[in-house]
């Protein structure tokens, strides 16, 4: 199974949010199987994807996030 988390933020906000997650995870000691994002002409939408359900769950509370699981 595969846990992914969804944050969204404003696309003026990239850096600062990429910057703010990589801190978060490595503090956590954390590691996501996958690190995406994606935008568009408003947003990014970065895309997180972890074995651990509750890595994901810690992840998506922390960062006001949307969490799903593929397989």
């Amino acid at each position: 199974m595969v846990y992914v988390v969804k944050i969204r933020r404003e696309r003026e906000h990239l850096a600062m949010a990429m910057s703010g997650i990589r801190e978060w995870l490595d503090t956590q000691g954390f590691e996501p199987n996958a690190f995406r994002c994606v935008t568009d002409d408003d947003s990014v939408t970065f895309r997180l994807e972890f074995k651990s359900e509750s890595a994901a769950a810690s992840c998506a509370s922390a960062f006001g996030g949307q969490l799903s699981s593929i397989g």
